[in-house]
């Protein structure tokens, strides 16, 4: 009894020190949660509003917003403050103290700075959620010490740096998302000792090296997400060991090899993605036996042989994606239509799989069937099959490139539940079938580049919900004006070029207020530039060259705010460029008007247009000096000003990466700028017909332009000569090369002197011309022996100067030479026999010069005529009329003919030196003469 009682005794001294305990420890707790408040520099939603310390309570009493106490409302266990829109950093010696914590939320916030190390003393921790923030820094080591940790999660953040290792440890860890941040090196094999992994996502990243073969013995894993880094190697085979995987997504990698045949193994795979890598060979038979396989994507890589037949055992499969298998071939099996289930196909780019296309797959529950560039054609009929309108799911349906012929079929109109439809670039004749207008879902159609005629259907019009419409490259004819464009109010991408439309442009294209791209170019569209195009405020680019279109350029122009592409060029327009184009410079970029009738001054406003790209306004009657600073376009890539009636000085640019400079065919004057030697982008100069002035052999920057390909400086004042070395012009020495994608780009007309014809057009320049012309001007001196170093070199002139000398043999390296024009100089000796090496040549011409000896006998040479070598009384030989003879001595002459025999010598002889008139003549005189002495003598 007496026991008892001091035990009670005892218990009532330290209740008091029990409760001290308590009340400390939520003291702490509250003040780490104070500390990560100061850090938080903005709180939308006002969820930290009530964490504020009271007096005699206890944090856990206290109902803090996204606190989580234990059971005995002792301590903090949980924080959860997911999605919260909170701003700032986590501060070091905040959350990481609250050694209780097993739930750590704080995704979907605006998080900045890194992450603390301190959270590494979390050891009760399970869960850290810290994914959709702005977190920066590298993952922290430390986060492989909290072995309770289960879950992981890190992801759509700005971490960089490598996985660290120590998560090797967190042998609890059965979730970790690394994925949508810059993690950068290799996986760490380490991984591979968390055992219970079932869930490991690090796509996204900038992660190198191989697959860690190690995952295989991941018995748990069901999630292995790492596409969309830089992995290279080969798919691991032991892979095939994580039996309970259900997703593999690989996609978007550098994985080379073959796809392992032991991923047939993995019943339980639901979703298999490997596209857009470099794997090959054939695809294994043995994933027909992933029986639970739902989607299937193998796409873009370099697989070949055929398509398994044995798909069709896949009777969960609800797409399937083979596209860009370039070598792939044989046919679409039909046992694809025992896949009951298959909604997406997509086969397409795929070329040497040929048709047709299987009947089995017109009864599948498709929504997607894309089979573009196909070989779907070959070895049948080439159309279309009316059977395609039975597959009334489909929304998406691509037949681009596969060379189909015949007519469209009007049972497409069946495919009501249809959004898009691809038919382009096919051999489609006949119309455009009325029955499309049902459609009524359409929103994007495509019919480009066929062999489609007759008019574009009025029904077209009724597709409300249409967005972008394709009918370019076709033959399309007749008049637009009955199409009631008000109705395409979705309307962004129109496209009508290349067709033979004709007609006004009608007043109705300015309720497109969607239309963003509007291509009505190459037609014979007549009549003016509607003003109702003013109000198209979301227009980017308009091309209407081409066309028979007059009046002026509508000042309205000046609304579209947005416009980047402006094209009016070849067509009758007349009169000023308005000064209205400058109100929309704050976004154009190209500003076509040439081959009109446009008159006076460029705007000074066009020196507001910084981000002006190509000027193109030559072949007009424009005129006088150009008021504006064309100094202001730092981002000039093309200017063309040729064939107009412009003067004054060369314009000083500041055009850091200017490519193309044509001034060709105006009044310029001066001298030209040394300034132009820092242009090394520089690729056209062409600045013939003006009055340029100037000694080239001071222009030591012109023959430092590295990659100029074209220079035209012709009928001008120039004089001097030539450099020695013309080494440094790398770009006549590479044959011209351009991708399509560069059409825009390098498309310009370019008008040059070229076989005698002056003023001849040259488009797409830029990749398909070499040009030297200097021809017309005063200069003197040599001809360089390194201009034969210029192999790229398609056309030379250098006519109409005061050239001496001899012509360089090394003129026969220039293989690619297709004209060669020496004419009109003081050139010497014989014509270099090496020239017989220009099998390209079709135009040459050295008269009227002081060559001599015999004309090369060649094949190339025998299709010049006399005009290309008058005026040069030592050349003998075909095609001249005066042949090459024997000397005295009888060595040929004057270049080594050859022997010739005497009857073939006095033959020569008397067809050079005797004429028939004066023989006739002469023999007439003679004849009288002798008679009237013979008769004097008689008498």
């Amino acid at each position: 009894m007496a026991f008892c009682d001091m035990l009670m005794l005892l218990l009532l001294l330290l209740l008091p020190v029990g409760q001290a305990l308590t009340i400390n420890h939520s003291d702490q707790q509250m003040q780490a949660l104070l500390n990560f408040k100061s850090g938080i520099t903005a709180d939308a939603s006002g969820v930290l509003a009530n964490w504020t310390r009271k007096k005699k309570a206890s944090l856990c009493s206290s109902s803090w917003s996204g606190i989580i106490c234990d059971s005995d409302n002792l301590s903090v266990v949980g924080i959860n403050l997911s999605n919260c829109t909170l701003q700032g950093t986590i501060l070091p010696s905040s959350l990481g103290s609250i050694g209780s914590l097993k739930v750590l939320n704080l995704s979907r916030n605006n998080l900045s700075g890194k992450i603390p190390l301190d959270f590494g003393q979390l050891k009760n921790l399970r869960t850290l959620a810290l994914n959709f923030n702005e977190l920066e820094g590298q993952i922290p080591e430390e986060l492989g010490t909290i072995q309770e940790l289960t879950y992981l999660n890190l992801g759509y953040n700005k971490l960089r740096g490598g996985i660290p290792a120590m998560l090797g440890h967190l042998k609890k860890l059965e979730t970790l998302a690394l994925h949508m941040n810059n993690l950068t090196n290799i996986i760490p094999r380490e991984l591979s000792n968390c055992s219970n992994l079932q869930v490991l996502v690090l796509e996204a990243n900038m992660l190198e090296g191989s697959i860690p073969p190690e995952l295989g013995v991941l018995p748990q894993l069901e999630l292995l997400a790492l596409d969309s880094n830089h992995l290279s190697g080969s798919l691991p085979s032991s892979l095939g060991n994580c039996t309970n995987m259900q997703e593999i997504w690989l996609g978007v990698n550098s994985l080379k090899g073959p796809i392992p045949e032991e991923l047939g193994r993995l019943k339980n795979l639901q979703e298999l993605h490997l596209e857009q890598n470099q794997l090959d060979g054939h695809i294994p038979l043995a994933l027909a036996n992933c029986s639970m396989i739902i989607e299937l994507f193998l796409g873009g890589n370099s697989l070949s042989g055929q398509i398994p037949s044995s798909f069709g055992q896949l009777q969960n499969m609800q797409a399937l994606s083979l596209y860009g298998s370039q070598r792939l071939t044989g046919k679409i099996p039909e046992e694809l239509g025992n896949c009951s289930q298959l909604e997406w196909l997509d086969i397409g780019w795929s070329p040497n799989l040929d048709g047709p296309i299987p009947s089995s797959l017109f009864r599948l529950p498709l929504t997607t069937l894309a089979l573009a560039e196909l070989g779907l054609t070959k070895n049948n009929s080439g159309t279309l099959s009316p059977r395609i309108g039975n597959v009334t799911t489909l929304t998406n349906l691509d037949l681009g490139i596969c060379t189909f012929r015949g007519s469209i079929p009007k049972e497409l109109a069946n495919l009501t539940a249809l959004e898009r439809l691809n038919l382009g670039s096919n051999l489609f004749d006949g119309e455009i079938p009325q029955d499309l207008g049902r459609l009524v879902n359409l929103q994007h159609l495509f019919l480009d580049t066929n062999n489609l005629h007759g008019a574009v259907p009025q029904s077209l019009t009724s597709l409300s919900k249409l967005q972008d419409l394709f009918i370019h490259r076709n033959s399309l004819s007749g008049r637009i004006s009955h199409l009631s464009f008000e109705n395409w109010t979705q309307m962004t991408d129109l496209r009508m070029h290349e067709n033979k439309l004709t007609g006004s442009i009608p007043e109705s294209l300015g309720d497109l207020s969607q239309l963003q791209i509007l291509y009505m170019f190459s037609n014979s569209f007549s009549g003016t530039v509607p003003s109702i195009v003013g109000k198209l405020q979301k227009l980017t680019q308009m091309d209407l060259s081409k066309n028979l279109l007059i009046g002026e350029i509508p000042r309205s122009l000046g609304n579209c705010s947005s416009l980047k592409q402006l094209d009016l060029s070849k067509n009758a327009i007349s009169g000023r460029v308005p000064d209205e184009i400058g109100t929309i410079c704050k976004s154009l970029q190209t500003l076509g008007v040439e081959g009109n009738k446009l008159t006076g001054n460029l705007p000074v406003t066009l020196e507001n247009c910084t981000l002006l790209e190509r000027l193109k306004v030559g072949n007009n009657s424009l005129k006088g000096e150009l008021g504006m600073n064309i100094s202001k376009l730092s981002s000039l890539k093309i200017l063309s000003l040729s064939l107009n009636n412009f003067q004054g000085q060369f314009p000083l640019l500041n055009a850091t990466s200017i490519e193309l400079i044509d001034l060709r065919g105006n009044r310029f004057t001066g001298e030209l700028p040394s300034s132009l030697g820092k242009y090394q982008t520089l690729r056209v100069l062409s600045l013939g017909n003006n009055s340029f002035r100037g000694s080239l052999t001071s222009m030591d920057w012109l023959w430092n332009l590295t990659q100029l390909q074209v220079l035209d400086l012709s009928n001008n004042q120039f004089e001097g000569s030539l450099p020695a070395t013309l080494n440094n012009l790398q770009g006549f020495k590479l044959t011209p090369e351009g991708d399509a994608a560069d059409a825009d780009r390098l498309y310009q007309d370019l008008f040059l002197s070229v076989k005698g014809n002056l003023f001849a057009p040259y488009q797409y320049v830029l990749r398909t011309t070499t040009l030297l012309d200097l021809s017309t001007n005063q200069l003197t001196g040599k001809l360089p022996v390194s201009m034969g170093d210029l192999v790229g070199l398609r056309y030379l002139n250098l006519s109409h100067n005061n050239f001496s000398g001899e012509i360089p043999s090394s003129y026969g390296k220039i293989t690619q030479l297709e004209q060669l024009d020496l004419s009109f100089n003081h050139l010497q000796g014989s014509i270099p026999t090496l020239l017989a090496n220009l099998d390209s040549l079709a135009s040459f011409n050295v008269s009227f010069n002081q060559l001599e000896g015999e004309i090369p006998q060649t094949k190339q040479f025998d299709t010049f005529d006399n005009s290309s070598f008058i005026g040069n009384l030592g050349l003998c030989g075909r095609p001249l009329s005066k042949q090459c003879h024997e000397t005295e001595s009888g060595a040929a002459g004057p270049v080594g003919a050859g022997s010739i025999s005497e009857s073939d010598s006095n033959e020569t002889w008397w067809e050079e030196n005797v004429s028939p008139v004066s023989f006739a003549l002469s023999s007439a005189i003679s004849f009288c003469l002798s008679w009237l002495m013979l008769r004097w003598r008689q008498l």
